[in-house]
Parts: C-alpha cells; sequence; structure tokens
C-alpha cells in the first residue's frame, strides 16, 4: 500500500473514530458505583473480575503518584502507545491505566523502543495481558502481564493500551506531570502488526500509566556502625551507621528500633526513629544506668513491594548495634561556695563579690552566677559562668537609698551541666 494509501486509510479512521484521542461531546453521567477496598476496578463487584492491587503499591510508572485526570478527552481507538523510561532495573508484572466511563474490554502491553532519535517509535512487543474490562466509574483498571518484562533503567518503552473505544483517556492536564510523545494505531493489537502514525503531543495530555514488580525484591545493604554514650553527660545514646547501598536507583530511607531485652525483641517493638534520610541518630529518652540494643533498618524505597518496612513496604536489610549503657554523669559538684559568698562593694551601676574562702573549683567546673530581682524565692536567671571566685554585677544599679533589692546565688557547675546544692 502506499504511503498516500496509508495517510488516506489513517484519515478515515480518525474521521470515523477518532484514532488516538478525542474531544468529549457529550459524556456519560457518573456512577454511583465505586470499586471496593482494595479492588483495583477491573469489572463489576461479584463478576469474578476484580484484581487487586499490589500490597506494597506501585513500583514504575508516569504521572501515577495521584489521580489527576483530564476529563475531555475520550478514546477513539483502536490502539495507542506513549514513551517511557524506568528509573529502576525491574521485572513488571502488571500495567494499570487511569480510564473509566465506558464499560468495555482493554488490554495493555510493553513494547520495545526502535532506538532512533527522540521520541523515538514502538518496535516490537515485550509482553503483553490478556483482555480486562472496565467500567463506568473513573479509576485504575489493569491486568497482570501474561509473561512479566525485565526492563533496564534509562532505556526508552513503549507502553500500549488496545481499548474498545471511547473511555477516558488515561491522561492528565497537571503542568507538572511529564509529557510523552505517543503514536495512534489503526490496525494490529497489542501482539503485533500495529501500523504506528505520529508521534503526537498535545500540552494538556500527559499519559498515566502505573506498574507492579515481580521477583525485584533487592534488599538493600548495610555494613557497620556503633551505638555509643553520646557522652560523659547526660545526653542519651549515639547511633552512627555507614551508608546503605541501595538498589535500584538508590532510594532508602533508616528505621530504628530498640529494646532493654535483645535484637530480636526490638524488632518486634514499634519504631523509635522512622523514615530518616541520614544515617545517624541520637536517641534522648534514655536514662543513666539503662542498657539498649538498637536495630537499625535499611528500607528500599525502590522497591515497594517487597520488605516489611514501616513507611513504604519497601525491601529491607537490618543491623545491629549494641548493648550499650548510657552511662551519664548526673553527680553534682562536691564543692560549694557557701557563706563564703560576700558583696564587698559598689558603685552607681555595679556590685563587686568575692567568695574566695571557697574550695577551688575542680578540672571541667565553674562558678554559676544567678539574679532574682526583688524576690528571694526566685526565678533565679543566671547571668554568667566564670572560672574566678570574683565577679563583679555590671548591671546592678546598686544606688544608694533605692528600694529594690536583687539577690545572688552562685554554685558549681560541672561540664555536664550538674550544680552543686548549695
Amino acid at each position: 500500500m502506499s504511503v498516500a494509501a496509508v495517510r488516506r486509510l489513517l484519515l478515515g479512521l480518525a474521521a470515523a473514530g477518532c484514532l488516538g484521542v478525542c474531544a468529549a461531546a457529550d459524556p456519560l453521567p457518573p456512577s454511583t458505583w465505586s470499586p471496593d477496598g482494595g479492588l483495583t476496578g477491573t469489572g463489576r463487584p461479584g463478576d469474578g473480575a476484580e484484581q487487586r492491587r499490589p500490597e506494597g503499591g506501585w513500583c514504575e510508572g508516569i504521572n501515577y503518584d495521584n489521580d489527576n485526570h483530564f476529563d475531555p478527552a475520550f478514546m477513539g481507538g483502536p490502539m495507542v502507545g506513549w514513551n517511557w523510561t524506568p528509573a529502576s532495573s525491574v521485572s513488571i508484572g502488571r500495567i494499570e491505566i487511569y480510564t473509566g466511563e465506558v464499560a468495555g474490554t482493554s488490554r495493555v502491553a510493553l513494547w520495545s523502543d526502535d532506538g532512533s532519535a527522540d521520541p523515538g517509535r514502538p518496535l516490537a512487543p515485550l509482553g503483553f495481558s490478556g483482555p480486562f474490562p472496565t467500567d463506568v466509574p473513573k479509576d485504575w483498571y489493569g491486568a497482570d502481564l501474561l509473561t512479566p518484562v525485565d526492563v533496564t533503567a534509562g532505556v526508552r518503552y513503549w507502553i500500549v493500551w488496545d481499548p474498545s473505544g471511547n473511555e477516558q483517556v488515561s491522561a492528565s492536564d497537571d503542568p507538572a506531570d511529564i509529557q510523552p510523545s505517543y503514536y495512534g494505531s489503526g490496525a494490529g493489537d497489542v501482539e503485533g502488526g500495529a501500523g504506528w502514525s505520529g508521534p503526537f503531543s498535545f500540552p494538556d495530555r500527559r499519559w498515566k500509566a502505573r506498574m507492579s514488580c515481580v521477583g525485584a525484591c533487592e534488599s538493600p545493604e548495610l555494613f557497620t556502625g556503633e551505638a555509643v554514650d553520646a557522652s560523659a553527660c547526660n545526653d542519651g545514646i549515639r547511633l552512627d551507621w555507614d551508608e546503605a547501598l541501595f538498589p535500584g536507583a538508590g532510594g532508602g530511607l533508616y528505621h530504628v528500633y530498640r529494646s532493654m531485652v535483645g535484637f530480636a525483641d526490638a524488632l518486634s517493638q514499634p519504631a523509635v526513629a522512622t523514615e530518616l534520610a541520614l544515617p545517624g541518630w541520637q536517641d534522648t529518652e534514655t536514662l543513666p544506668g539503662e542498657v539498649w540494643y538498637y536495630v537499625v533498618q535499611a528500607e528500599s524505597t525502590d522497591f515497594p513491594d517487597c520488605g516489611d518496612g514501616p513507611s513504604v513496604l519497601g525491601s529491607t536489610d537490618t543491623l545491629e548495634l549494641g548493648p550499650v549503657e548510657d552511662a551519664a554523669d548526673v553527680e553534682p559538684p562536691t564543692g560549694d561556695v557557701g557563706n563564703t559568698l560576700r558583696a564587698t562593694g559598689y558603685t552607681r551601676d555595679t556590685v563587686d563579690f568575692d567568695w574566695s574562702l571557697a574550695a577551688l573549683p575542680m578540672p571541667g567546673e565553674q562558678h554559676r552566677v544567678s539574679r532574682s530581682d526583688d524576690d528571694p524565692a526566685g526565678p533565679f536567671v543566671q547571668r554568667d559562668l566564670t572560672p574566678d571566685q570574683a565577679w563583679t554585677d555590671p548591671g546592678a544599679l546598686a544606688r544608694p537609698g533605692r528600694a529594690r533589692v536583687r539577690y545572688y546565688d552562685v554554685r558549681l557547675v560541672d561540664a555536664c551541666g550538674n550544680a552543686s546544692r548549695d
């Protein structure tokens, strides 16, 4: 058949059946039925055609993070394909598209790319589904591929949809979504025989699809780490570990579990820290003398169908850290100032103090000077920290005859902030 004849055939199909995508004329009235619970909407309730979504979510796709949809566009048919590039090297087991408003039958497939210049074009089928029903409610519809397809990150593929016709287009008009090119075919089906026409692209039609993975439970790998008393002070236990090696595109999170019984018990407890983006965490809820067992979990966000992480149900690996004791210093300094504190003089604006008869501070200790205005019960507000045994309050305004009274408190404070009792 000549090129001109092919063009006439495609134009005739477009005029008669709106090859690829049509604008809406009189949309069908909305249905009151919605899929039940985890059902995908691949059939009416009770007709045996329902298929459940993967427990862990969706591993790949394009513009599938929400249910945004471009209502005015409907499918002409019979077949359309749009380009998609996976972020991870995975095995695709299921494809779903967002459509509705027509009760019909569709099929989906993954095709290879012909390798030509951008945007390329569909070449040959790699895997396809059997027929699955669509229904009047707008929702995600789809089916498992008869044979899963291994895809490589960064390589261009084509999502192919063979609908009955007149369904809503699986596209959004969100300018933030990816804008793939697409082709239409008036011949063949998802298994081959297509005569692709295009490429086409409309700024308000950004094609959508989502996919689940099979055999892609690649776990991250944790290496080494340590759990130590954060310092000699009462500030908890510090955990540090080497950055995990995350598979796929390298996306991942960390979670921390703990127990005073053992590592196995820690994993049976709720996580004490979740969705940490960076390695390392400090437990500030421990008490001196407590011994804790910690388990760090690395969770791959690129393989959400696998594992038992608390946030995205991704594939996981664990690292045991500890046991470690919080050996915090909570003992106050043994020295004191007591009755050796004396006011030794004043000027118009200052007051001088001396406590040189007190014992000298130990290494790491200082004197904390606090003041309360008018009330001997406080509150006392810290004015200075000094290793000396004399101090001048530069803001006392200690003028003779002034009715206002100020009260002072001097205590020894160690490096952990523990203060003497006097």
